[in-house]
This record gives structure tokens, C-alpha cells and sequence, in this order.
């Protein structure tokens, strides 16, 4: 009641920097566990290889408490400009009566926001393969935030409708919930927005992962065409098609190898390198293969030569004849 603008101002801003402080060191020792943890998750789910090891660097730890705390200590800032220059009586009927509705300009955004990343949802539906994939989750993050501008809009809908269904509850709990939760929609949003943020990109980023995997190994299954298939831990010898080439009922045997390429762009003095897979295949592979061929033949190919995927051929802008280097 008696503290000076200045006072309040500290009050916050010390607080803030106490508690941002040791929710980074916190947040960055338990990141290591987590870290490991998500790498065993992946390797197990075929994300990353099994040998695949962490690089733990003291860097990004650091930077991430940095970042932690001033972006605290600048919303701390922001929202202890009003609260101090206001007189205690304000104050007072501000915590008693929320305001009755969100700004126009934050509304409009969000609703736009949300507009924007219900309609990129359906991009994957033209555009296949990991670029597709991409914009999905690029699409679920501009839904988070359309979400967290919209919050209070949002949540005041749904409590309306739930509200009547607490309101039934024996005694006055079930009362008083209705009532607070339908008064007090702002405060109940900035109680669920982080939550939604925190559970949404952690859905966002996990799960995107294991669904793109789930694709491409449906997609791999379902191009073999062959009756049977004949793989070994490191591979099998090439001796193996040939024999397999002569047994009785055998109509065609092709040789698949699984491998990897790395494509190189300079731009200024940067060079972007990228990494993607790829297949070994005999020039025969029609009849137990299925590739799904847009443009061109598989018996065309020979020494030197390469069929792009139609996401990477559109991407790279290239056509059948064209050059391109691995």
C-alpha cells in the first residue's frame, strides 16, 4: 500500500531473477537426464542409430539460463509497468474484477494465428515426403500460439459449457467452482496457456518424429513387391541373388542396397551440408519393387545415374535428364 513505483518495480524484478535463476540451473541439470533419455527413446524407435552418442556441451546450457532469465526479467518489466504506476484503490478493483475482454489487436492476431494454422494442417496432403512433414509441425506451433493470444476467448467458451455441468455437484463446491471459473475465465487461461505450450510442443516435437518413422518404414514395406525377402545383420553376399536368381519358380531377384547420401550447397562462405537416404537397385527391380514411378523408367538406369523422389525432384527443380550431384 505505501511501496513507491520504483519499490514494486524491484520487488517483481528481484523475485523473477530468484526464481528464473533456479528454474535454469534446475531445467539445465535435469535437460542432461531427459537428454539421454530421449536419446535411448529415438535410438529404440529408429529416429537415430544405436551407437549414436550425445556431445554434452556446457555452451548451450549456459545460453539457455541466459536466455531464461533475461526473457523473464523483460516480461517481469512488461508487466510491472501498470501494476506500479497505478494507485492501491486500481489495484484493488483490478484483482477483485477482471477485465471484460482481450484487446482488439491481440484477438485479431490470434483468430488469424489460429485461421492460418488450421489451414496449413492440410499442406502434407500436397506436399509428401519430410518437407511435408515439416510443415506440419510448423503448423501445430502457429495453432500454440494462436492459442495462447486467443486463450482467454477460448477458455471462457469452453468453461461456459462446463460450467452449468459443476454447478449439479452436491453441496457448494460444485457452485462456487461454476461461478469462479465463468467470472474469472482470464485468470483460469493464464493458468492453462502454459500448460497447453508446454504439453503442445512437447507433443508437437516428439511425436512428429515417431510419426514421420512410422511413414517411411509403411512406405518401405509396402514398395517391396517380392513374395520373399532375404536380409542379414550386415547384409548378405552378392552370391546370394545370383543363387536365388536360379532357384526353380524364381522369376526375378533383385539386389537392393541400402545406403545414404550427402548433397553439399555453398552459400557465401557457408556450406550447408545435408544427409538423406537412398537405395541400391538393379536395373531389373520392376517386377519386385514398386516405387511409384512419376516420370522416366527404372530400366534406364545405369552406371552414373540416379531417380530423384518426386519431393526431392521438385524441390532441387529437377527433371529427367538433368544433373545433379551427390
Amino acid at each position: 500500500m505505501g511501496a513507491t513505483p520504483r519499490q514494486i518495480r524491484k520487488m517483481i524484478g528481484a523475485e523473477t531473477l530468484v526464481v528464473s535463476a533456479v528454474a535454469g540451473v534446475l531445467g539445465s541439470a535435469l535437460g542432461i537426464a531427459v537428454s539421454h533419455g530421449l536419446r535411448a527413446a529415438f535410438a529404440e524407435i529408429g529416429v537415430v542409430p544405436a551407437d549414436f552418442t550425445l556431445s554434452i556441451s556446457p555452451l548451450p546450457l549456459v545460453a539457455a539460463l541466459l536466455i531464461g532469465v533475461a526473457a523473464a526479467r523483460l516480461a517481469a518489466w512488461s508487466a510491472s509497468r501498470r501494476p506500479s504506476s497505478i494507485k492501491p484503490v486500481e489495484a484493488l478493483g483490478e484483482v477483485a474484477v477482471q477485465k471484460r475482454d482481450l484487446g482488439p489487436v491481440r484477438l485479431a492476431i490470434g483468430w488469424v494465428l489460429l485461421a492460418i494454422g488450421t489451414a496449413a494442417t492440410t499442406l502434407p496432403l500436397f506436399l509428401r515426403g519430410p518437407l511435408g512433414a515439416a510443415m506440419s509441425v510448423m503448423a501445430a506451433l502457429v495453432l500454440i500460439i494462436g492459442l495462447g493470444l486467443a486463450g482467454p476467448r477460448v477458455v471462457a467458451t469452453v468453461v461456459s459449457r462446463i460450467a452449468p455441468a459443476l454447478s449439479r455437484f452436491p453441496g457448494v463446491s460444485g457452485y462456487l467452482a461454476s461461478a469462479n471459473v465463468l467470472k474469472n475465465s482470464r485468470r483460469l487461461a493464464a493458468a492453462v496457456t502454459p500448460l497447453m505450450l508446454a504439453i503442445g510442443f512437447a507433443l508437437v516435437n516428439y511425436y512428429s518424429q515417431t510419426t514421420l518413422t512410422a511413414a517411411v518404414q509403411h512406405e518401405t514395406t509396402r514398395s517391396i513387391t517380392a513374395d520373399h525377402v532375404i536380409t542379414g545383420v550386415i547384409g548378405v553376399p552378392a552370391e546370394v541373388s545370383e543363387a536365388a536368381r536360379k532357384l526353380p519358380g524364381v522369376t526375378a531377384a533383385t539386389s537392393l542396397v541400402r545406403t545414404e547420401v550427402i548433397t553439399a550447397s555453398k552459400t557465401g562462405d557457408s556450406v550447408e551440408v545435408n544427409r538423406g537416404p537412398a537405395n541400391g537397385l538393379d536395373a531389373d527391380a520392376g517386377d519386385t519393387v514398386d516405387l511409384a514411378v512419376t516420370s522416366g523408367r527404372l530400366e534406364d538406369l545405369t552406371a552414373g545415374t540416379v531417380a530423384l523422389s518426386h519431393a526431392h525432384a521438385s524441390w532441387e527443380d529437377k527433371k529427367v535428364g538433368d544433373t545433379v550431384e551427390f
